[in-house]
């Protein structure tokens, strides 16, 4: 529905497409009132939308879908009409894939997924509805404290960053979180089980979630900040998932092989008989 607030305006909610259009006068489009400018120019670009546009009388009003020329709907239709108009949206899609099909912890993902939407109850945030609240970061007490600040961009977590960099050989690019993804999707392959893609895997996320936790450490603790501190527990995150996902995988690379001896056996019976 393109005209939603003309809709509420309408004398009869239930009228039909026919009923709206005479062969004499063309559209009549009948409203209880208009208040409001804006409600005219709603109006005129209804008009203008209607105005080389006829009803078919014989038949009786019935949706038909713009999106492909067989004009009826289906989900690949919209997905490339929606793919063609919002390139954006499925770019964003793509980023939270690599969230959602990640081996690490739930609560991990969440975060991740709330930070890349820009989420996270970061002083800039709060400040929505707390006006009184400083905004200032806890840790460099120099910029405002936004998401991709406290992530990317501090002072105070910048050389960690750096560090990761040099000790992974995996360089990232610290402006925006979407660049930061990008880099990190083209680090690592879902598919691959080596030990040194899975490294890659978990880097991103175990230095965001370690990032995070030594931020609430500093404001709701007291600690102080250390970034060797910061690095230390981004290397236990990685150490403790990747140690979590070589056991998953062998206890699935068991679970196939036995699958496979089961297929055997019964594939050789059905020769002997």
């Amino acid at each position: 529905m393109g005209f939603p607030n003309l809709l509420q305006l309408a004398e009869n909610k239930e009228s039909t497409v026919n009923a709206a259009w005479s062969e004499e006068d063309g559209w009549r489009i009948e409203l209880r009132r208009i208040t409001s400018e804006r409600q005219v120019e709603e109006l005129s670009g209804l008009l203008a939308e209607l105005h080389d546009k006829r009803p078919i009388l014989e038949e009786d009003d019935k949706l038909r879908w713009e999106g492909n020329t067989a004009q009826s709907f289906t989900v690949k239709a919209s997905h490339t009409w929606w793919k063609r108009k919002s390139p954006a949206v499925l770019g964003m899609q793509d980023k939270t894939k690599l969230i959602w099909k990640g081996k690490y912890p739930l609560k991990v993902k969440i975060f991740c997924w709330m930070a890349l939407q820009g989420r996270l109850l970061t002083k800039v945030y709060r400040s929505k509805w707390r006006q009184s609240e400083s905004t200032m970061c806890a840790l460099c007490q120099t910029e405002p404290v936004t998401v991709e600040h406290l992530l990317l961009r501090c002072v105070a977590v910048a050389p960690g960053w750096v560090w990761l960099s040099e000790a992974f050989g995996i360089r990232f690019r610290c402006n925006t979180l979407e660049e930061l993804w990008e880099d990190w999707a083209k680090s690592y392959t879902l598919k691959d089980r080596s030990c040194s893609n899975r490294v890659s895997q978990l880097i991103t996320p175990a230095t965001l979630w370690a990032i995070w936790l030594t931020r609430n450490s500093c404001v709701f603790k007291g600690q102080r900040f250390y970034v060797e501190n910061l690095c230390d527990l981004m290397l236990q995150f990685i150490q403790s998932w990747g140690t979590t996902i070589a056991g998953q995988e062998a206890c699935d690379s068991t679970e196939e092989s036995h699958t496979l001896e089961d297929t055997n056996g019964q594939q050789a019976q059905a020769r002997i008989r």
